[in-house]
């Protein structure tokens, strides 16, 4: 008689019982000091991100949903924001915790990205359960995420629905593994570890003559593993860092220029406020020569339209949205570098285009023009060598700290100073013309070149922008206490002493952050009062307006009536 094949499965009598596998220990992630005062949530300052120590909770007190909306009493009854008309309660109060997470998130240093803030942003590609498998903290989930390519067609923090998400409390054993899996089950939810999901409100409160406050909290053992904002030394590494070659996807290129010359359009306006708040600027660091984002945005479109010019010279279409019947048509395209005999990493080498399953075409026709304009621009090569970075960074940040995107991208290195501007640094710049023109005829410089104004929401937008940033690079220590414009006189100084007694002024005032918002919602508030107003008169001019017509053909059918009536008589 054959053995049996499951005899080796079959347990003798006389094993010995096995002992099972020890029981994953789950631990509180966090220990409640019972000893900690709360604050009164209901007056404490709006805005202000805090660590309740007994709920092991960052929790904060918030007035602006994410569609930049306040309500008042009337506007939480009837659901409406100015932006938004709400299906509940429970949906509005929700439309605060993505601003809340954003301050704390600022607050603390933390990075602001939506790939770890939202619930329908792409999550990590696989099942729950591989997923798991391979990621055990929140920690290694938010460093994968980042570094996950970005769905051009993703939108940003839309609304999850309507589910119901369990409260988490931090000093009870938490199970990850376990709820990530349930997180993932659901389908509205692409993004399990989204810090939007394990954020509550906590409660709300209704001033009699103000604006709703709403209290959200998360639990701080998450927050805490969100990865840190760059240091000033990890920015100025990335600047340094060099490519030796880019390679474009063309049905992506012209989105990704788009977004990288508005930016540097919009940190433009940012660099102008900052030198007219501020007094500060940017320079390259080794030339000393000034940095001027407004100038970068129009050179980078320059550079696509010339680099489709130089295709279009080898009878190459790299515009993806209009194929071409006589071009070839291809999807890559490849820029390789050498470095030059001046130490420029970014001199073109050669460049080549291909359609997917075809062989490199290298281009010829126009090159050599093409390598002596672009050769000498080594700024706008390490934008375009970095593209796909740049890209990323700009799609995944809720408002990408304008100065630490300038000082991580641009190459040579740039830095941050306050008030060292020399006439030598600007003929560099900008040429001997501009210079002997500033010299003759007055006006300071910076203002001539940073004179962009911005709106009130414009200098929000910048103030937002700025907290997010590395604070070393904001440090004025070791600057220069004396301007050198105060050295030699160019006719310059009523200017710089008008501007000077005006940021005095502003600083004597001594605004705070809460009249500002303050004011901001006066004006606001007037704003939507004249608009009602002005709403109310159209309407009441369209009900005249209308009345007048019927009047007149009343007019007219009598005119008739007593025509007719005087040709009977007749």
């Amino acid at each position: 008689m054959s053995e049996s094949k499951f005899k080796h499965l079959q347990k003798e009598v006389c094993d010995p019982e096995l002992e099972a596998p020890p029981l994953k220990k789950l631990c509180a992630p966090c220990i409640p000091n019972q000893s900690y005062i709360e604050p009164d949530w209901e007056f404490i300052e709006v805005g202000e991100p805090y660590l309740n120590e007994k709920k092991c909770e960052y929790q904060i007190t918030v007035t602006v949903n994410k569609f930049g909306d306040s309500f008042n009493a009337k506007e939480f009854r009837d659901l409406q924001g100015n932006q938004e008309k709400f299906l509940s309660r429970e949906a509005l109060l929700r439309s605060f915790i993505h601003p809340a997470i954003v301050l704390i998130l600022e607050e603390y240093g933390k990075l602001v990205a939506d790939q770890i803030i939202c619930a329908t942003f792409p999550g990590i590609d696989g099942e729950p359960t591989e997923i798991i498998s391979e990621i055990d903290s929140f920690e290694g989930a938010f460093v994968r995420l980042l570094e996950q390519p970005i769905d051009d067609t993703r939108v940003r923090c839309k609304d999850y629905g309507t589910i119901t998400i369990p409260d988490i409390d931090p000093s009870e054993p938490f199970d990850f593994g376990a709820k990530i899996v349930s997180m993932g089950s659901n389908s509205e939810i692409q993004n399990p570890f989204a810090l939007e999901l394990y954020a509550r409100v906590n409660d709300f409160y209704m001033e009699p003559e103000g604006d709703l406050k709403v209290h959200v909290g998360i639990p701080s053992f998450i927050v805490d593993q969100v990865p840190e904002l760059p240091s000033k030394q990890e920015l100025e590494e990335e600047a340094v860092a060099t490519r030796k070659e880019v390679t474009l996807m063309v049905d992506k290129l012209f989105g990704q220029i788009t977004r990288l010359s508005t930016s540097l359009k919009v940190f433009g306006k940012y660099q102008s406020y900052f030198y007219q708040t501020q007094n500060g600027f940017l320079k390259f660091n080794e030339s000393k020569r000034d940095f001027y984002a407004t100038r970068m945005y129009s050179k980078v479109n320059q550079f696509y339209s010339d680099l489709k010019q130089l295709a279009k010279k080898n009878k190459v279409n790299i515009r993806s949205n209009i194929p071409s019947v006589m071009m070839l048509n291809v999807d890559n395209i490849r820029i390789e570098f050498k470095t030059g005999p001046n130490g420029n990493p970014y001199v073109i080498k050669a460049i080549y285009v291909w359609k997917e399953g075809c062989e490199e075409k290298k281009l010829r026709k126009g090159i050599k023009k093409f390598k002596k304009t672009y050769d000498k621009k080594p700024t706008i090569m390490n934008y375009i060598a970095k593209l796909a970075d740049i890209d990323m960074t700009l799609q995944a940040r809720e408002t990408p700290p304008w100065l630490d995107f300038l000082v991580k991208y641009t190459y040579p290195l740039i830095t941050v100073d306050y008030g060292s501007l020399n006439m030598q640094s600007v003929g560099d710049t900008l040429g001997k013309c501009v210079e002997e023109n500033a010299r003759e005829f007055g006006g300071e410089l910076k203002d001539y070149i940073l004179s962009e104004t911005l709106s009130f929401m414009d200098s929000m937008s910048f103030q937002y922008s700025s907290a997010a940033s590395c604070e070393e690079l904001y440090s004025t220590e070791n600057q220069p206490e004396v301007r050198e414009f105060e050295d030699v006189d160019f006719g310059l100084g009523e200017g710089r002493d008008a501007r000077k007694r005006t940021k005095d002024r502003q600083e004597a005032q001594g605004y705070t952050e809460e009249e500002l918002r303050e004011t901001r919602r006066t004006l606001e508030d007037l704003r939507d009062r004249k608009q009602d107003s002005l709403k109310t008169t159209k309407k009441e001019y369209d009900i005249t307006r209308a009345n007048l017509d019927v009047i007149s053909k009343d007019v007219e059918a009598g005119i008739r009536d007593e025509s007719e009536l005087a040709g009977l008589k007749a």
